[in-house]
């Protein structure tokens, strides 16, 4: 197993290639035949050095039928990589259900710096990093006692800004759909349309929205904001469930014995993020539109009226007019701190 430690900092960008990148080469090398292009190809080649091993490819698609047999250029994923379908984690029911929903394929794109997640060809909510949050993300397994990972995890965390890679999952159509692109580059698109709203709403207001809000914890796990304690919350509020925020003496202690003693959680325009100790981690990046896109894709699964959730044309354009770009465009952090 691999011990993370922080201790000993690991070089993202000039580790020696591990044994599985030859066997990515070869099996890569097989598949080209079934590709299409992909979102940020030649980052990582322009990023890197010249002497640096990397992959930097185009979409590789796996196409999976009614029944979940899955293959690559119309040959059967099983006979080019033999063990790998057992490892997808799809069901010919999982199929017939993302077809239901007229869910028609699934990206998962590994950039320089970040993993995109496309949906119906829709960039969602998706993980963003830099060297330091890489590097910081490690250095937090550790420190959470998170003291060994997967091999294959451990050896593919170093390297993965040296991967260009995207695989798509595509599924069969409905009858008489029209078929949907691996990516949306419409100008006319959800996620422009909330991008240009959000500008709009900044320009209205003038300066961009703040809020700070500080949490002091004590020992006992109770927590007080601006000098004010939870249970005085409860008397003033009393409809909001304050008390979730309690933490026992045993979780305070853990924290205590991992060294942490700062959590920020921040939202602004980039996305969500999350720094301990004032080490950013990897965040979820959402600045090009994704939530708008994350809400047609809702849409488009007919997910809220299949829970017996009813919207209004005018609720729909309140929050897509005016409370995501709110959110978007400001700035709002909270800042726990532990004894």
């Amino acid at each position: 197993m691999y011990a993370l430690n922080p201790r000993q900092p690991i070089n993202l960008k000039r580790q020696p290639c591990p044994h599985w990148f030859a066997v990515a080469v070869v099996v890569t090398m097989t598949i080209l035949t079934a590709c299409a292009p992909r979102a940020g190809q030649g980052e990582v080649a322009a990023s890197n050095k010249a002497d640096d091993f990397i992959l930097d490819l185009p979409t590789i698609i796996i196409d999976l039928d009614s029944e979940a047999n899955a293959s690559i250029a119309e040959l059967p994923l099983k006979t080019i990589v033999p063990g790998l379908t057992a490892q997808l984690p799809i069901s010919a029911v999982q199929i017939q259900q993302l077809t239901a929903f007229n869910i028609q394929h699934i990206q998962i794109n590994n950039r320089d710096q970040g993993i995109d997640l496309l949906v119906n060809g829709l960039f969602l909510p998706s993980a963003r990093w830099t060297d330091g949050s890489l590097m910081a993300m490690l250095a937090t397994l550790d420190l959470l006692d998170v003291a060994q990972v997967p091999p294959a995890i451990a050896d593919l965390l170093p390297h993965i800004q040296q991967l260009g890679v995207a695989v798509v999952l595509r599924f069969p159509l409905q009858a008489d759909a029209q078929a949907l692109p691996l990516y949306n580059n419409d100008p006319n698109s959800a996620a422009v349309f909330g991008q240009r709203k959000r500008d709009q709403f900044l320009a209205a207001v003038g300066r961009t929205p703040v809020v700070r809000i500080p949490v002091r914890y004590a020992e006992d796990g109770t927590w007080r904001v601006n000098g004010i304690t939870e249970n005085e919350y409860l008397a003033l509020l009393p409809a909001i469930p304050w008390n979730a925020l309690h933490l026992s003496r045993a979780s305070i202690q853990s924290l205590h014995s991992a060294g942490i003693s700062q959590l920020d959680i921040a939202i602004n325009q980039a996305g969500i993020s999350v720094s301990i100790n004032n080490e950013p981690l990897p965040y979820i990046g959402w600045s090009e539109g994704e939530l708008q896109n994350l809400i047609v894709l809702v849409e488009q699964m007919g997910l809220l009226e299949a829970n017996g959730v009813t919207i209004t044309p005018e609720q729909r354009q309140f929050v897509v007019e005016t409370l995501l770009p709110m959110v978007q465009a400001s700035d709002v952090s909270l800042r726990i701190y532990f004894p």
